[in-house]
Protein backbone atom coordinates (compact mmCIF):
# COMPACT_ATOMS: atom_id res chain seq x y z
CA UNK A 1 0.00 0.00 0.00
CA UNK A 2 1.27 3.78 -0.75
CA UNK A 3 0.29 6.98 0.58
CA UNK A 4 1.40 9.71 -1.54
CA UNK A 5 3.37 7.62 -3.56
CA UNK A 6 5.24 6.23 0.06
CA UNK A 7 5.36 2.58 1.08
CA UNK A 8 3.11 2.17 4.55
CA UNK A 9 3.28 -0.88 6.46
CA UNK A 10 0.26 -3.12 7.07
CA UNK A 11 -0.96 -3.41 10.77
CA UNK A 12 -4.26 -5.77 9.99
CA UNK A 13 -5.57 -7.24 6.54
CA UNK A 14 -8.41 -8.62 5.85
CA UNK A 15 -10.59 -9.83 3.13
CA UNK A 16 -12.62 -6.68 3.43
CA UNK A 17 -10.59 -3.98 5.49
CA UNK A 18 -6.72 -2.70 5.61
CA UNK A 19 -5.34 -1.06 8.76
CA UNK A 20 -2.43 0.85 8.45
CA UNK A 21 -0.82 3.87 9.81
CA UNK A 22 -0.47 7.43 7.38
CA UNK A 23 2.95 8.08 7.03
CA UNK A 24 4.65 10.33 9.62
CA UNK A 25 5.87 12.48 6.54
CA UNK A 26 2.57 12.94 4.82
CA UNK A 27 1.95 16.36 4.41
CA UNK A 28 -1.80 17.96 5.11
CA UNK A 29 -3.71 18.41 2.15
CA UNK A 30 -4.84 16.58 -0.85
CA UNK A 31 -4.11 13.21 -0.45
CA UNK A 32 -3.73 9.53 -2.50
CA UNK A 33 -3.74 6.01 -1.54
CA UNK A 34 -3.61 3.20 -3.63
CA UNK A 35 -3.66 -0.72 -2.68
CA UNK A 36 -0.91 -2.82 -4.56
CA UNK A 37 -1.72 -6.62 -4.35
CA UNK A 38 1.13 -9.08 -6.54
CA UNK A 39 0.66 -7.56 -9.97
CA UNK A 40 -2.52 -6.46 -9.35
CA UNK A 41 -3.07 -2.83 -8.78
CA UNK A 42 -6.14 -0.71 -7.33
CA UNK A 43 -7.36 2.82 -8.55
CA UNK A 44 -6.33 5.78 -6.74
CA UNK A 45 -8.27 7.31 -4.36
CA UNK A 46 -8.07 10.45 -2.97
CA UNK A 47 -8.17 11.67 0.59
CA UNK A 48 -7.61 14.69 2.63
CA UNK A 49 -4.92 14.43 4.91
CA UNK A 50 -5.79 16.91 8.54
CA UNK A 51 -2.89 18.20 10.77
CA UNK A 52 -5.30 16.37 13.27
CA UNK A 53 -8.31 13.96 13.40
CA UNK A 54 -8.50 12.86 16.72
CA UNK A 55 -10.81 10.10 17.79
CA UNK A 56 -11.02 8.25 21.18
CA UNK A 57 -11.01 4.43 22.00
CA UNK A 58 -13.63 3.45 24.34
CA UNK A 59 -12.77 3.05 27.92
CA UNK A 60 -11.10 5.46 29.89
CA UNK A 61 -8.64 3.90 32.34
CA UNK A 62 -7.95 5.39 36.13
CA UNK A 63 -3.67 5.54 35.18
CA UNK A 64 -2.78 4.40 38.80
CA UNK A 65 -5.47 1.53 38.99
CA UNK A 66 -5.43 0.34 34.93
CA UNK A 67 -8.14 -2.54 34.18
CA UNK A 68 -10.79 -3.28 34.69
CA UNK A 69 -12.03 0.27 34.89
CA UNK A 70 -13.19 1.68 37.55
CA UNK A 71 -14.39 5.05 38.94
CA UNK A 72 -12.06 7.43 39.12
CA UNK A 73 -12.03 10.52 41.84
CA UNK A 74 -11.61 14.04 41.53
CA UNK A 75 -7.24 14.57 41.80
CA UNK A 76 -6.38 11.23 39.94
CA UNK A 77 -5.43 11.32 36.47
CA UNK A 78 -6.98 8.97 33.97
CA UNK A 79 -5.61 7.97 30.65
CA UNK A 80 -6.97 8.10 27.25
CA UNK A 81 -6.60 6.09 24.47
CA UNK A 82 -6.44 8.18 21.01
CA UNK A 83 -5.39 8.08 17.28
CA UNK A 84 -5.24 11.60 14.59
CA UNK A 85 -3.68 13.76 17.43
CA UNK A 86 -0.93 14.90 14.64
CA UNK A 87 2.53 15.06 14.53
CA UNK A 88 5.20 14.15 17.29
CA UNK A 89 8.17 14.76 18.39
CA UNK A 90 10.69 11.73 18.14
CA UNK A 91 8.36 9.93 15.78
CA UNK A 92 9.13 5.94 15.74
CA UNK A 93 9.31 4.55 11.90
CA UNK A 94 5.96 4.39 10.36
CA UNK A 95 4.10 1.60 11.51
CA UNK A 96 6.09 0.68 14.62
CA UNK A 97 6.01 1.73 17.98
CA UNK A 98 7.80 3.52 20.40
CA UNK A 99 11.50 1.76 21.82
CA UNK A 100 11.29 0.79 25.12
CA UNK A 101 11.54 3.67 27.82
CA UNK A 102 11.14 5.97 24.83
CA UNK A 103 8.88 9.22 24.59
CA UNK A 104 7.32 10.90 21.73
CA UNK A 105 5.58 13.99 22.92
CA UNK A 106 2.62 15.83 20.85
CA UNK A 107 3.39 18.85 19.18
CA UNK A 108 0.48 20.53 19.52
CA UNK A 109 -1.35 20.10 23.29
CA UNK A 110 -4.53 18.63 23.32
CA UNK A 111 -7.32 20.09 25.39
CA UNK A 112 -9.31 17.82 27.29
CA UNK A 113 -12.99 18.62 29.02
CA UNK A 114 -14.21 16.06 31.58
CA UNK A 115 -18.03 17.18 31.90
CA UNK A 116 -17.19 20.10 30.41
CA UNK A 117 -14.86 21.01 32.77
CA UNK A 118 -11.04 21.59 31.97
CA UNK A 119 -8.96 18.87 32.78
CA UNK A 120 -4.88 19.20 33.41
CA UNK A 121 -3.28 17.32 30.71
CA UNK A 122 0.37 15.98 32.34
CA UNK A 123 1.57 14.13 28.84
CA UNK A 124 -0.07 14.26 25.52
CA UNK A 125 2.25 11.81 23.33
CA UNK A 126 2.53 8.27 21.41
CA UNK A 127 1.57 5.98 23.69
CA UNK A 128 4.64 4.07 24.99
CA UNK A 129 5.15 0.81 24.89
CA UNK A 130 4.34 -1.90 27.58
CA UNK A 131 1.06 -0.29 29.94
CA UNK A 132 -0.13 0.52 26.02
CA UNK A 133 -2.25 -2.32 24.87
CA UNK A 134 -3.00 -1.35 21.51
CA UNK A 135 -0.38 -1.03 18.70
CA UNK A 136 1.50 1.45 16.64
CA UNK A 137 -0.29 5.06 15.86
CA UNK A 138 -1.90 5.19 19.27
CA UNK A 139 -1.38 7.99 21.34
CA UNK A 140 -1.95 8.07 25.41
CA UNK A 141 -3.03 11.65 27.04
CA UNK A 142 -2.76 11.62 30.73
CA UNK A 143 -5.37 13.85 32.88
CA UNK A 144 -5.70 15.16 36.08
CA UNK A 145 -9.76 14.89 36.95
CA UNK A 146 -10.50 18.12 38.55
CA UNK A 147 -11.86 19.37 41.77
CA UNK A 148 -15.14 20.21 40.37
CA UNK A 149 -15.79 17.67 37.74
CA UNK A 150 -19.62 16.23 37.78
CA UNK A 151 -20.23 12.80 39.39
CA UNK A 152 -21.85 10.10 37.77
CA UNK A 153 -21.57 7.26 36.02
CA UNK A 154 -21.68 8.57 32.32
CA UNK A 155 -19.27 11.50 32.31
CA UNK A 156 -18.44 12.36 28.91
CA UNK A 157 -14.60 12.98 28.31
CA UNK A 158 -13.84 15.17 24.95
CA UNK A 159 -10.39 16.16 23.53
CA UNK A 160 -9.89 19.09 21.13
CA UNK A 161 -6.39 19.69 19.31
CA UNK A 162 -5.85 22.01 16.22
CA UNK A 163 -9.04 23.33 17.16
CA UNK A 164 -10.52 20.23 15.85
CA UNK A 165 -12.79 18.16 18.50
CA UNK A 166 -12.91 14.43 18.75
CA UNK A 167 -15.80 12.18 19.86
CA UNK A 168 -16.84 11.67 22.97
CA UNK A 169 -16.12 8.97 25.45
CA UNK A 170 -17.40 8.52 28.62
CA UNK A 171 -16.09 7.62 32.45
CA UNK A 172 -17.32 7.27 35.29
CA UNK A 173 -16.64 9.54 38.25
CA UNK A 174 -17.23 8.96 41.87
CA UNK A 175 -17.16 11.30 44.61
CA UNK A 176 -14.59 11.78 47.89
CA UNK A 177 -11.02 10.57 47.51
CA UNK A 178 -9.70 7.18 46.00
CA UNK A 179 -8.33 4.86 48.62
CA UNK A 180 -4.34 4.37 48.52
CA UNK A 181 -2.99 1.91 46.25
CA UNK A 182 -0.50 0.30 49.09
CA UNK A 183 -0.15 1.31 52.69
CA UNK A 184 2.47 -0.34 54.97
CA UNK A 185 5.64 -0.03 57.66
CA UNK A 186 9.18 -0.56 56.91
CA UNK A 187 12.56 -0.63 59.04
CA UNK A 188 15.65 1.71 57.98
CA UNK A 189 19.10 2.26 59.44
CA UNK A 190 19.16 2.36 63.22
CA UNK A 191 15.77 1.16 63.45
CA UNK A 192 14.01 3.62 61.78
CA UNK A 193 10.45 2.89 61.64
CA UNK A 194 9.08 4.61 58.54
CA UNK A 195 5.18 4.82 57.18
CA UNK A 196 4.63 4.52 53.60
CA UNK A 197 1.69 5.28 51.05
CA UNK A 198 1.07 5.25 47.69
CA UNK A 199 -1.84 6.81 46.42
CA UNK A 200 -3.27 7.83 42.87
CA UNK A 201 -4.42 11.17 44.34
CA UNK A 202 -2.43 14.01 43.96
CA UNK A 203 -1.87 14.91 47.58
CA UNK A 204 -0.77 12.71 50.52
CA UNK A 205 -3.01 11.18 52.69
CA UNK A 206 -3.19 11.78 56.30
CA UNK A 207 -1.65 9.28 59.05
CA UNK A 208 -3.52 8.63 62.74
CA UNK A 209 -0.50 7.90 65.05
CA UNK A 210 -1.53 7.34 68.75
CA UNK A 211 -5.03 9.45 67.92
CA UNK A 212 -3.43 12.25 66.60
CA UNK A 213 -3.51 12.74 62.69
CA UNK A 214 -1.01 14.75 60.35
CA UNK A 215 -0.36 14.44 56.53
CA UNK A 216 2.30 12.63 55.41
CA UNK A 217 5.76 13.79 53.56
CA UNK A 218 5.69 13.34 49.58
CA UNK A 219 8.29 11.32 48.76
CA UNK A 220 8.15 11.35 44.92
CA UNK A 221 5.77 13.10 42.89
CA UNK A 222 4.08 11.62 39.88
CA UNK A 223 5.75 11.90 36.24
CA UNK A 224 3.61 10.80 33.27
CA UNK A 225 3.33 8.83 31.69
CA UNK A 226 5.82 6.14 33.45
CA UNK A 227 4.67 6.99 37.46
CA UNK A 228 1.09 8.58 38.19
CA UNK A 229 1.33 8.02 41.81
CA UNK A 230 2.48 9.90 44.48
CA UNK A 231 4.49 7.81 46.60
CA UNK A 232 4.17 9.17 50.57
CA UNK A 233 5.87 9.07 53.63
CA UNK A 234 6.44 9.82 57.56
CA UNK A 235 8.67 9.01 60.42
CA UNK A 236 7.17 6.76 63.16
CA UNK A 237 8.66 7.65 66.68
CA UNK A 238 9.96 5.57 69.02
CA UNK A 239 7.38 4.24 71.74
CA UNK A 240 4.34 5.11 69.41
CA UNK A 241 0.99 2.59 70.61
CA UNK A 242 -0.72 3.07 67.12
CA UNK A 243 -0.47 3.59 63.83
CA UNK A 244 -3.19 3.43 60.75
CA UNK A 245 -3.69 5.22 57.51
CA UNK A 246 -7.14 5.89 55.93
CA UNK A 247 -8.26 3.98 59.12
CA UNK A 248 -6.50 0.88 58.40
CA UNK A 249 -4.42 0.03 60.87
CA UNK A 250 -0.80 -1.25 60.43
CA UNK A 251 0.97 -3.70 62.57
CA UNK A 252 3.95 -2.39 64.37
CA UNK A 253 7.53 -3.69 65.05
CA UNK A 254 7.81 -5.68 68.83
CA UNK A 255 11.10 -6.01 70.27
CA UNK A 256 11.92 -9.48 70.09
CA UNK A 257 10.19 -11.41 67.20
CA UNK A 258 8.83 -14.61 67.53
CA UNK A 259 7.10 -15.50 64.11
CA UNK A 260 9.55 -13.83 61.21
CA UNK A 261 7.95 -14.81 57.68
CA UNK A 262 10.61 -14.38 54.58
CA UNK A 263 9.90 -14.41 50.95
CA UNK A 264 12.13 -13.65 47.93
CA UNK A 265 11.94 -13.36 44.40
CA UNK A 266 8.20 -12.83 44.03
CA UNK A 267 7.48 -10.84 40.56
CA UNK A 268 6.28 -12.92 37.03
CA UNK A 269 9.06 -13.49 34.50
CA UNK A 270 8.28 -12.00 31.03
CA UNK A 271 11.71 -11.06 29.34
CA UNK A 272 12.98 -12.21 25.98
CA UNK A 273 13.81 -15.50 27.01
CA UNK A 274 10.60 -16.71 28.40
CA UNK A 275 6.98 -15.21 29.52
CA UNK A 276 5.34 -17.11 32.69
CA UNK A 277 1.50 -17.20 32.93
CA UNK A 278 1.06 -14.49 35.68
CA UNK A 279 -2.49 -14.51 35.40
CA UNK A 280 -2.52 -18.52 35.89
CA UNK A 281 -2.63 -19.07 39.86
CA UNK A 282 -0.63 -22.06 39.63
CA UNK A 283 1.94 -20.60 37.49
CA UNK A 284 2.40 -17.65 39.28
CA UNK A 285 0.57 -18.82 42.70
CA UNK A 286 1.88 -14.88 44.69
CA UNK A 287 -1.94 -14.44 45.47
CA UNK A 288 -1.85 -18.02 47.49
CA UNK A 289 1.36 -17.42 48.98
CA UNK A 290 0.40 -14.01 50.45
CA UNK A 291 -2.45 -15.10 51.59
CA UNK A 292 -0.66 -17.92 53.67
CA UNK A 293 2.20 -15.54 54.94
CA UNK A 294 -0.38 -13.91 56.79
CA UNK A 295 -1.62 -17.23 58.20
CA UNK A 296 1.72 -17.19 59.68
CA UNK A 297 0.76 -14.20 61.85
CA UNK A 298 3.87 -12.67 61.26
CA UNK A 299 5.58 -10.12 63.25
CA UNK A 300 8.10 -9.37 60.87
CA UNK A 301 8.21 -9.78 57.23
CA UNK A 302 11.38 -9.58 55.37
CA UNK A 303 11.14 -10.01 51.79
CA UNK A 304 14.89 -10.77 49.85
CA UNK A 305 14.53 -9.16 46.80
CA UNK A 306 13.69 -9.43 42.57
CA UNK A 307 10.12 -7.77 42.98
CA UNK A 308 9.69 -6.51 39.43
CA UNK A 309 10.10 -9.24 36.67
CA UNK A 310 7.73 -8.32 33.86
CA UNK A 311 10.51 -6.58 31.08
CA UNK A 312 9.16 -7.39 27.96
CA UNK A 313 5.89 -8.65 26.45
CA UNK A 314 3.99 -11.45 26.35
CA UNK A 315 5.15 -14.65 24.32
CA UNK A 316 1.96 -14.75 22.06
CA UNK A 317 2.61 -18.91 22.96
CA UNK A 318 1.78 -18.08 26.43
CA UNK A 319 -1.83 -17.25 26.73
CA UNK A 320 -1.57 -16.91 30.42
CA UNK A 321 0.00 -13.38 30.20
CA UNK A 322 -2.20 -12.04 27.60
CA UNK A 323 -2.90 -8.21 27.85
CA UNK A 324 -0.17 -8.02 30.58
CA UNK A 325 1.39 -4.40 30.94
CA UNK A 326 5.92 -4.80 30.69
CA UNK A 327 9.03 -2.93 31.07
CA UNK A 328 9.99 -0.18 33.92
CA UNK A 329 6.44 1.73 35.16
CA UNK A 330 3.94 2.06 37.48
CA UNK A 331 1.56 -0.41 35.76
CA UNK A 332 3.93 -3.49 36.25
CA UNK A 333 5.11 -2.31 40.06
CA UNK A 334 0.69 -2.78 40.84
CA UNK A 335 0.61 -5.88 38.95
CA UNK A 336 3.98 -7.73 40.34
CA UNK A 337 4.10 -6.44 43.83
CA UNK A 338 1.13 -4.27 45.34
CA UNK A 339 -1.89 -5.89 44.34
CA UNK A 340 -0.90 -9.64 44.88
CA UNK A 341 0.61 -8.42 48.41
CA UNK A 342 -2.13 -5.62 49.47
CA UNK A 343 -3.53 -7.54 52.04
CA UNK A 344 0.13 -8.84 53.48
CA UNK A 345 1.62 -5.95 53.49
CA UNK A 346 -0.46 -4.18 56.26
CA UNK A 347 0.63 -7.06 58.54
CA UNK A 348 3.28 -6.84 59.54
CA UNK A 349 6.73 -4.27 59.37
CA UNK A 350 8.95 -4.63 56.39
CA UNK A 351 12.86 -4.93 55.69
CA UNK A 352 13.02 -5.23 52.10
CA UNK A 353 16.42 -6.10 50.23
CA UNK A 354 17.50 -4.87 47.03
CA UNK A 355 17.61 -7.15 43.96
CA UNK A 356 19.21 -6.86 40.90
CA UNK A 357 16.19 -6.82 39.05
CA UNK A 358 15.98 -3.35 40.74
CA UNK A 359 19.46 -2.26 39.57
CA UNK A 360 19.74 1.14 37.96
CA UNK A 361 19.33 0.08 34.45
CA UNK A 362 16.32 -2.06 35.23
CA UNK A 363 13.83 -1.36 37.53
CA UNK A 364 15.99 1.03 39.96
CA UNK A 365 13.45 4.05 39.50
CA UNK A 366 10.75 2.11 41.14
CA UNK A 367 12.70 0.91 43.89
CA UNK A 368 13.79 4.29 45.01
CA UNK A 369 9.82 5.65 44.80
CA UNK A 370 8.51 3.11 46.91
CA UNK A 371 10.82 0.99 48.85
CA UNK A 372 14.13 1.99 49.68
CA UNK A 373 13.82 3.13 53.10
CA UNK A 374 16.43 6.03 52.95
CA UNK A 375 15.42 9.56 51.90
CA UNK A 376 14.80 10.27 48.36
CA UNK A 377 17.95 10.22 46.27
CA UNK A 378 17.56 12.80 43.45
CA UNK A 379 19.00 10.06 40.93
CA UNK A 380 19.17 6.39 41.00
CA UNK A 381 22.39 4.86 43.27
CA UNK A 382 24.34 2.53 41.74
CA UNK A 383 25.48 1.08 45.04
CA UNK A 384 24.11 1.90 48.49
CA UNK A 385 26.36 2.26 51.53
CA UNK A 386 25.20 -0.97 53.94
CA UNK A 387 22.80 -0.09 57.29
CA UNK A 388 22.06 -1.51 60.61
CA UNK A 389 18.25 -2.49 61.81
CA UNK A 390 18.62 -3.82 64.83
CA UNK A 391 15.67 -6.39 65.78
CA UNK A 392 15.67 -6.62 69.69
CA UNK A 393 19.15 -8.77 70.56
CA UNK A 394 18.73 -9.63 66.96
CA UNK A 395 21.33 -7.35 64.26
CA UNK A 396 20.05 -7.71 60.67
CA UNK A 397 22.69 -5.94 58.11
CA UNK A 398 21.42 -4.96 54.63
CA UNK A 399 23.65 -4.94 51.95
CA UNK A 400 22.71 -4.00 48.78
CA UNK A 401 24.21 -6.47 45.85
CA UNK A 402 22.12 -5.40 43.43
CA UNK A 403 25.18 -4.83 40.64
CA UNK A 404 27.40 -7.45 42.52
CA UNK A 405 28.43 -9.76 38.77
CA UNK A 406 28.03 -13.35 39.96
CA UNK A 407 30.33 -14.82 37.46
CA UNK A 408 32.90 -11.50 35.98
CA UNK A 409 35.56 -9.82 38.53
CA UNK A 410 34.76 -6.43 37.56
CA UNK A 411 37.68 -4.52 38.74
CA UNK A 412 35.28 -1.18 39.63
CA UNK A 413 32.68 -3.45 41.24
CA UNK A 414 35.27 -5.13 43.44
CA UNK A 415 36.32 -2.12 44.61
CA UNK A 416 33.36 -0.62 45.87
CA UNK A 417 31.88 -3.92 47.78
CA UNK A 418 35.45 -3.99 49.48
CA UNK A 419 34.49 -0.61 50.88
CA UNK A 420 31.12 -1.97 52.00
CA UNK A 421 32.48 -5.19 53.65
CA UNK A 422 35.01 -2.74 55.28
CA UNK A 423 31.80 -0.90 56.70
CA UNK A 424 29.96 -4.24 57.58
CA UNK A 425 33.42 -4.96 59.55
CA UNK A 426 33.18 -2.11 61.68
CA UNK A 427 29.13 -2.26 62.13
CA UNK A 428 28.82 -5.81 62.82
CA UNK A 429 28.04 -6.92 66.57
CA UNK A 430 27.87 -10.62 68.19
CA UNK A 431 24.40 -11.51 67.01
CA UNK A 432 24.37 -10.16 63.20
CA UNK A 433 22.77 -11.61 60.08
CA UNK A 434 23.55 -10.08 56.58
CA UNK A 435 20.66 -9.44 54.26
CA UNK A 436 22.04 -9.55 50.92
CA UNK A 437 20.01 -10.55 47.17
CA UNK A 438 22.76 -12.47 45.65
CA UNK A 439 24.28 -14.96 48.08
CA UNK A 440 27.63 -15.04 48.75
CA UNK A 441 28.19 -18.61 48.52
CA UNK A 442 25.78 -20.72 46.98
CA UNK A 443 24.91 -22.67 43.28
CA UNK A 444 22.90 -21.58 40.51
CA UNK A 445 22.89 -23.30 37.38
CA UNK A 446 26.31 -24.63 38.06
CA UNK A 447 27.39 -21.21 38.82
CA UNK A 448 29.40 -20.81 42.03
CA UNK A 449 28.26 -17.49 43.43
CA UNK A 450 28.93 -14.82 43.75
CA UNK A 451 32.37 -14.18 42.45
CA UNK A 452 32.61 -10.32 42.79
CA UNK A 453 31.23 -10.58 46.68
CA UNK A 454 33.48 -13.56 47.18
CA UNK A 455 36.33 -11.14 46.02
CA UNK A 456 35.45 -8.32 48.03
CA UNK A 457 34.85 -9.89 51.27
CA UNK A 458 38.16 -12.60 51.20
CA UNK A 459 35.35 -14.66 51.85
CA UNK A 460 35.99 -13.35 55.56
CA UNK A 461 33.04 -11.97 57.52
CA UNK A 462 33.15 -10.38 60.61
CA UNK A 463 33.06 -13.23 63.98
CA UNK A 464 29.34 -11.72 64.97
CA UNK A 465 27.51 -12.36 61.61
CA UNK A 466 26.32 -15.58 61.88
CA UNK A 467 23.76 -16.32 58.84
CA UNK A 468 23.88 -14.87 55.46
CA UNK A 469 20.11 -14.57 54.14
CA UNK A 470 19.51 -14.20 50.38
CA UNK A 471 17.29 -15.21 47.55
CA UNK A 472 18.31 -14.69 43.76
CA UNK A 473 18.41 -18.52 43.34
CA UNK A 474 14.67 -19.37 42.42
CA UNK A 475 14.66 -22.12 45.33
CA UNK A 476 14.54 -22.92 49.03
CA UNK A 477 18.69 -23.71 49.82
CA UNK A 478 21.06 -23.99 52.69
CA UNK A 479 24.79 -24.52 52.80
CA UNK A 480 26.69 -25.43 55.60
CA UNK A 481 30.27 -25.22 55.64
CA UNK A 482 33.99 -26.47 56.82
CA UNK A 483 35.86 -24.61 58.06
CA UNK A 484 32.88 -23.15 60.07
CA UNK A 485 31.67 -20.08 58.69
CA UNK A 486 28.29 -18.36 58.12
CA UNK A 487 25.72 -20.58 56.58
CA UNK A 488 24.04 -19.78 53.48
CA UNK A 489 19.91 -19.42 53.50
CA UNK A 490 18.44 -18.58 50.37
CA UNK A 491 15.09 -18.23 50.13
CA UNK A 492 14.40 -17.10 46.54
CA UNK A 493 10.87 -19.43 45.20
CA UNK A 494 7.59 -16.88 45.88
CA UNK A 495 7.03 -16.26 42.89
CA UNK A 496 9.39 -16.48 39.87
CA UNK A 497 10.00 -19.30 37.48
CA UNK A 498 11.75 -21.94 39.63
CA UNK A 499 15.23 -22.90 39.36
CA UNK A 500 16.27 -25.94 38.42
CA UNK A 501 19.51 -27.11 40.40
CA UNK A 502 22.23 -29.41 40.42
CA UNK A 503 22.96 -31.99 43.00
CA UNK A 504 25.11 -31.62 45.52
CA UNK A 505 26.86 -34.22 47.12
CA UNK A 506 27.96 -33.32 51.16
CA UNK A 507 30.93 -34.55 52.18
CA UNK A 508 32.57 -34.52 48.52
CA UNK A 509 34.67 -31.87 48.67
CA UNK A 510 32.89 -29.39 46.83
CA UNK A 511 34.06 -25.89 47.34
CA UNK A 512 32.51 -22.90 47.26
CA UNK A 513 34.46 -20.16 48.59
CA UNK A 514 37.39 -21.35 49.80
CA UNK A 515 35.01 -24.07 51.92
CA UNK A 516 33.69 -27.84 51.85
CA UNK A 517 30.30 -28.15 51.86
CA UNK A 518 29.30 -30.86 54.29
CA UNK A 519 25.55 -30.29 54.84
CA UNK A 520 23.23 -29.15 51.77
CA UNK A 521 19.10 -29.11 51.12
CA UNK A 522 17.63 -28.00 48.24
CA UNK A 523 13.61 -27.75 48.12
CA UNK A 524 11.85 -27.24 44.92
CA UNK A 525 8.39 -25.67 44.34
CA UNK A 526 7.29 -22.18 44.74
CA UNK A 527 6.50 -20.93 48.84
CA UNK A 528 7.95 -19.04 51.48
CA UNK A 529 9.44 -19.73 55.20
CA UNK A 530 9.07 -18.97 58.47
CA UNK A 531 12.01 -18.28 60.99
CA UNK A 532 11.21 -19.02 65.23
CA UNK A 533 13.91 -18.40 67.63
CA UNK A 534 14.25 -20.68 70.88
CA UNK A 535 15.25 -20.09 74.24
CA UNK A 536 19.13 -21.44 73.40
CA UNK A 537 19.90 -19.37 70.80
CA UNK A 538 19.01 -21.50 67.53
CA UNK A 539 16.05 -20.74 65.19
CA UNK A 540 14.01 -22.89 63.54
CA UNK A 541 13.66 -22.41 59.79
CA UNK A 542 10.41 -23.57 58.33
CA UNK A 543 9.86 -24.30 53.84
CA UNK A 544 6.35 -24.06 53.30
CA UNK A 545 5.02 -24.57 49.58
CA UNK A 546 2.82 -21.82 48.22
CA UNK A 547 -0.75 -23.91 50.02
CA UNK A 548 1.13 -23.29 53.53
CA UNK A 549 2.21 -26.61 54.08
CA UNK A 550 5.38 -27.47 55.49
CA UNK A 551 7.74 -29.01 53.47
CA UNK A 552 11.59 -29.05 55.06
CA UNK A 553 12.50 -27.99 58.61
CA UNK A 554 15.91 -27.06 59.15
CA UNK A 555 17.45 -25.56 62.52
CA UNK A 556 19.94 -23.01 62.58
CA UNK A 557 22.35 -21.89 65.60
CA UNK A 558 26.06 -20.43 65.36
CA UNK A 559 27.65 -21.44 62.19
CA UNK A 560 25.56 -24.64 61.57
CA UNK A 561 22.52 -25.11 59.59
CA UNK A 562 21.07 -28.98 59.28
CA UNK A 563 17.86 -29.68 57.66
CA UNK A 564 15.29 -32.42 57.03
CA UNK A 565 12.04 -33.45 54.84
Amino acid sequence: MYVNDVAVPLLYVSPGQINFQVPWQAVAGQGSVVVMSGSDISGFVRVQIAPAAPGLFAGVLSSAWGSPPRPVHAGEYITIYATGLGPVDNPPPTGATLPDAALAALQMMPAVTIGNVPGTVAFAGLAPPGPNPYSAGVYEINVLVPPNTPTGDSVPVVVTVGGVQSNSINVAIAGGSASSVAKFLELGPNGAVIARAITSENTCPAITIDGASKAMQTRATPTLPFYPVLSCEAAIPNGTQSVAIEGQALALPVGNPQRITVLGDTGCRMDSSSSQGCYDPKAWPLAAVAANAIATNPQLLIHNGDYHYREAQCFTTVPGCAGSPWGYNWDVWREDLFKPLQNLLAAAPWVVTRGNHESCDRAGEGWFRFLDPRPMPSACQIYTDPYSIPIGSLQLIELDSAEADDAVLYPDQIAAYQQQFAKIQQMAGSNAWILTHRPIWGVRSNLNANAVLQAASQNSLPSGVGLILSGHTHTFQTFDFSPARSPQLIIGNSGDNLASQPTIAPGTGMLIGNASVVDTLSVSGFGFSTMTPASDGSWTIVSKDSGGNTNATCTFRSTTITCSK
